[in-house]
């Protein structure tokens, strides 16, 4: 688009929209304050003196590569002579670029992945012709519909609802050619803890291949992203196990394109009022249908042999296929048994089924498999209800119990046998909703509270081992602030097993958090906090954080806590809040007297300090922690603020200073074998050579500090010494070079959720194709 018309040396806020426009404005501001002075226009180094920066932050704000911060802009426009009038312009004017910026860095929709997030398909499977046949209507206007698609399975639990959507699903699977979602919502969990809707939007979002670093924190946000995402694509969407409309509604896809089933034990009328969904019951069993169920596990003959029996059975069980199932598992692991002994069996153990409550419905049919399980298989069992946790493997089943792990493999395979337990997989145990409750409700009747105790103290212990062997792998530098485990350790696992360990249990780690006892939360907290961090998972660790707090029973552990919930809040750019714990926590370490956790805080304070542009105070709180460190001997304290004072002296542009604490970083890092801060101390004394033109020695320091995050597969210093790496060949004029630097910087950055990073390398990228295309014309 052309430029319009110019006005001569008028500046005018109003037509400010993008970076490019603020930049121009401020130009002819500059002229303008200058008139009468002899100059072109006002220097930046008098501007930045006048506002407070330094000047080559100014250079970035006046030049439009960074949008200054709200008030920062305030200070320049009335440092230039503006009037209150055209200051209000200017406020206005900096909320439209602003939104220009935030509107330029959403994720792109191209080029994401395909999430097939079904659970396997049932088998067997039997019946339910009616069902499949009303799914297949709703589904019919699907292609060019008006409206979205959506089908509510509803029915009594136990009844069959997720096998039937998931039957139905994966015959269907052609007409979803963009993919298929899946969560499980909890609505009836025994715990009593439905999943959020935030919570399952945010599990769409990484299905989808949103990176974490891009995800809004505003729920409404999230919605609107997710729905833009799968907008024109022919997806289905299954919402199993839903709790109510409040639940569902922010989940269900704006266009027409999609498919949704949501299962219930609600009705769900207000989704079928608002969105018109197909309400689909889903009832018992025919005697027919049973008797085919029977005849796929048990085979046609032995049916057809016993036919009074068989009737029994259907008739007892009231054509309630999981308990159907129940009878059938067990009939099929004794052959020789007659079918007629089971139906006598079930009809002296088994009530009348009651079909309104979450777990009574199927509890006569447990206790009656439940009477049948060996010792060992039923005391996993019990422990398994009063743990609540989803899944878990062998080895933290063995811990739950205090069995060896052959003996809890075998109690499992019972289990699973006897459909009490659903073995994945990948070789995990998952209980259904309903069994659990049972189960709680058995280990809470039968078992002393000391064992229940006893036994959820185990499972934490060794949750605790596991996550401390992994955080050795991922976060070897900060081992020695990481609480002591004791009891054998875990195998170490190398960094990506242990990211696989910790991603896989993370939902095990959250539910245990305030479960054992209260110093096993705050090791808990303390262990994972880098994990959450380093993963984005703020969610779970606010989660986990605010437990350790709400039961810490001692000032250690609330000044961790208080710590860690800061830490979180910084890096989700709450710096308000994150302030707030900091000072909190520094407060309790110098109550209780220990300094490192007081100084741990007070550097934290510094960082935030140094974030928001208050230099002075940071100065102040390093220098607080660097006579700490020096007098306590803590070295890790020490190589560390030295390094955060190099950082704010390169920010303030203290060259030299900034080198000196470099330098000393660099020796405490070298000493200790602390490759994690060497390697950032590297990567920093590239950058800083490379503000002062210095490109061989810049390029020495990116080289050495690539070769160590390489050598330990750390990613996030990886990323800073790519982008590092692309600023210096830039510098060159290696635009090739270092464009495919920057490139390789920002998918490093999008999959680990370095945002920092990652505008710096969307920055690069551009200054790149910007100069190449220059070149070409």
């Amino acid at each position: 688009m052309a430029d319009a018309p110019r006005r001569e040396g008028r500046v005018s806020p109003t037509e400010v929209h993008t970076p490019a426009d603020l930049a121009r404005e401020l130009e002819l501001l500059r002229g303008r304050a200058a008139r009468g002075s002899g100059k072109a226009k006002v220097s930046l180094a008098d501007l930045a003196a006048r506002v407070g920066v330094p000047r080559s932050t100014m250079h970035t704000y006046i030049t439009g590569t960074t949008l200054a911060p709200a008030d920062v802009l305030d200070r320049i426009v009335i440092a230039l002579g503006a009037s209150p009038a055209e200051q209000a312009l200017w406020g206005e004017a900096w909320f439209r670029v602003a939104e220009h910026v935030h509107q330029s860095r959403k994720p792109a929709p191209t080029d994401r992945p395909v999430p097939r997030q079904l659970p396997a398909a049932p088998r067997p499977f039997t019946g339910r012709e009616r069902e499949l046949a009303a799914l297949d209507e709703a589904h019919r206007a699907a292609p060019g519909a008006d409206a979205l698609v959506v089908a509510a399975l509803g029915g009594a639990g136990g009844i069959g609802k997720t096998w039937l959507a998931l039957h139905w699903a994966h015959r269907n699977l052609h007409r979803f050619p963009d993919g298929q979602l899946y969560v499980n919502l909890h609505g009836f969990d025994p715990s009593g803890t439905p999943v959020p809707p935030g919570v399952a939007v945010r599990g769409f979002l990484d299905a989808l291949g949103v990176p974490a670093a891009v995800i809004p924190a505003d729920l409404d946000a999230q919605v609107g992203l997710y729905r833009s995402l799968v907008a024109g694509r022919r997806m289905l969407v299954l919402l199993d196990n839903a709790r109510d409309f409040a639940q569902v509604e922010p989940l269900l896809p704006g266009s027409a394109t999609g498919t949704v089933l949501v299962t219930s034990r609600q009705k769900l009328p207000g989704l079928v009022s608002t969105y018109g969904a197909r309400p689909v019951n889903v009832d018992v069993l025919t005697g027919q249908q049973a008797r085919e169920l029977l005849a796929r596990h048990l085979g046609a003959d032995r049916v057809a042999a016993e036919p009074a029996a068989v009737e029994a059975i259907i008739g007892t069980c009231a054509g309630l296929p999981l308990a159907l199932g129940i009878v059938a598992a067990r009939a099929a692991t004794e052959p020789d048994l007659p079918l007629a002994v089971f139906a006598r069996e079930l009809a002296r153990s088994l009530d009348a089924l009651d079909l309104d409550g979450p777990a009574t419905g199927l509890r006569a049919t447990f206790s009656w498999s439940y009477r049948e399980l060996p010792a060992e298989a039923a005391r996993a069992l019990r422990l398994l209800g009063a743990c609540h946790c989803p899944e878990l493997d062998v080895a933290a089943v063995a811990a739950l119990t205090g069995a060896e792990p052959g003996e809890a493999a075998r109690a499992m395979a019972v289990l699973s046998r006897m459909h009490f337990a659903h073995r994945t997989p990948d070789d995990r145990f998952h209980i259904h909703d309903l069994v659990r409750a049972y189960a709680a409700d058995l280990a809470a009747s039968t078992e002393p509270p000391r064992v229940l105790a006893a036994a959820l103290e185990r499972l934490v212990e060794h949750f605790l081992r596991r996550a401390s062997a992994a955080m050795d792998a991922i976060a070897p530098y900060e081992r020695l602030h990481r609480p002591e485990v004791p009891g054998p350790a875990a195998p170490p696992p190398d960094y990506d097993q242990a990211l696989a360990w910790l991603d896989a249990e993370r939902h095990n780690l959250v539910a245990l958090a305030g479960r054992g006892r209260p110093e096993q939360t705050g090791r808990l907290s303390t262990t994972l906090h880098r994990y959450f961090v380093v993963g984005a998972h703020f969610t779970d660790a606010i989660s986990v954080h605010s437990k350790a707090l709400a039961v810490a029973t001692d000032l250690a552990q609330r000044s961790n806590a208080l710590r860690h919930l800061g830490a979180v809040h910084r890096w989700l750019g709450d710096y308000g809040r994150a302030l707030e714990y900091n000072e909190q926590a520094a407060e309790l370490g110098r109550e209780l007297g220990d300094s490192r956790l007081e100084h741990a805080a007070v550097n934290n304070i510094g960082i935030i300090h140094e974030r928001t542009g208050r230099h002075e105070q940071a100065l102040d709180h390093y220098q607080q922690v660097l006579k700490y460190a020096d007098d306590a001997e803590d070295h890790f304290a020490q190589g560390t603020v030295l390094h955060n004072m190099g950082s704010l002296y390169r920010r303030m542009e203290l060259h030299e200073e900034a080198l000196a604490h470099f330098r000393a970083a660099l020796a405490v890092a070298r000493e200790y074998d602390d490759h994690n801060l060497e390697g950032f101390t590297l990567a920093d004394l590239g950058r800083l050579h490379l503000q002062l033109g210095q490109t061989a020695e810049a390029l020495d320091y990116l080289d050495q500090a690539l070769a160590l995050a390489k050598k330990h597969n750390d990613r996030s210093l990886q990323t800073e010494v790519l982008n590092g790496l692309g600023e210096l060949h830039h510098a060159q004029g290696e635009l090739s070079s270092a464009l495919a630097y920057h490139r390789e910087a920002l998918v490093l950055a999008e999959n680990i959720g370095r945002s920092g990073e990652r505008t710096r390398a969307e920055q690069g990228v551009r200054r790149c194709e910007q100069a190449l295309g220059a070149e070409t014309r």
